[in-house]
């Protein structure tokens, strides 16, 4: 009797704290529809009433900004954005130049792109995405890092695992620009396949008629850029079977139909 007892007025406890917690995402759910009932019924109401209500909504301290969140952020700070934005503080949220906002940040060589949107009556929001370096890349003495578009990000440091282009002649090379030389989409091509096959590329070098590129000190000769996906696929193998018979390559050309392997020499 005692143990059907306790078993009843759990299950009762159990069923008030479940409505309880329904009471309270209905309030919460009904709070911000009321919210947003009220700014319609204000719009809707200025509609009507012409000129009057549109010098209503660009004059009233209702619509006056008073908060503006950044999102998505993280190498770049918030003060940077904040400055970047240019946003004056109490400014008539219809006011705001969301475009304008958005080209201002995107200047920024680390921001990819921008989502700017008001949030009624008085906050913008401004999700933020950041490029995401794959790649440094050497050039003239320095070292930037770059995303997979091309762009460069940065002037940097060999701080980070990424993987290093080296033999890029590029004349003048500046943050925030994209580059486009040929011999560099085919780094990008490399990158952008290599993880899918688990391939830990530490350079590629673009010197020469076809890029080299090195994994864990075994130096590669590429071939053909039509057939890249299908040629990484075949080191890939090649690798696999040398790590299955415990031996190491030299290099490995893959230049040729049959591809050329040099077995290093055991001291």
């Amino acid at each position: 009797m005692a143990k059907s007892r306790i078993k009843k007025n759990t299950r009762i406890k159990q069923r008030k704290r479940v409505k309880r917690k329904k009471k309270e995402k209905a309030k919460r759910f009904l709070r911000g529809v009321g919210k947003l009932s009220l700014v319609f019924l204000v719009i809707a109401g200025v509609a009507i009433a012409g000129k009057k209500g549109e010098e209503f909504l660009f004059t009233s301290p209702y619509f006056r900004i008073s908060t503006v969140n950044f999102v998505g952020f993280n190498s770049v700070e918030k003060k940077t954005l904040e400055k970047l934005a240019n946003i004056e503080p109490g400014k008539n949220i219809f006011r705001i130049d969301l475009g304008g906002v958005k080209r201002r940040l995107q200047s920024h060589p680390q921001v990819k792109e921008v989502f700017v949107s008001r949030q009624f009556p008085r906050t913008l929001e401004i999700r933020v995405e950041e490029r995401k370096a794959i790649a440094f890349v050497k050039n003239e003495g320095k070292i930037y890092s770059v995303d997979k578009e091309g762009f460069i990000i940065s002037e940097a440091s060999l701080s980070r695992n990424l993987p290093l282009i080296t033999g890029l002649d590029w004349e003048g090379m500046k943050v925030g620009e994209q580059i486009k030389a040929g011999k560099f989409i085919w780094a990008l091509e490399i990158l952008e396949i290599s993880p899918s096959l688990d391939l830990p590329i530490s350079e590629i070098v673009l010197e020469g008629q076809s890029p080299v590129i090195l994994i864990r000190g075994v130096k590669v000769f590429l071939g053909e850029e039509k057939k890249r996906g299908e040629e990484l696929k075949r080191l890939k193998a090649i690798l696999n079977d040398l790590k299955k018979r415990k031996e190491r390559a030299e290099y490995i050309d893959l230049r040729f139909n049959n591809p050329v392997v040099r077995l290093r020499k055991e001291i």
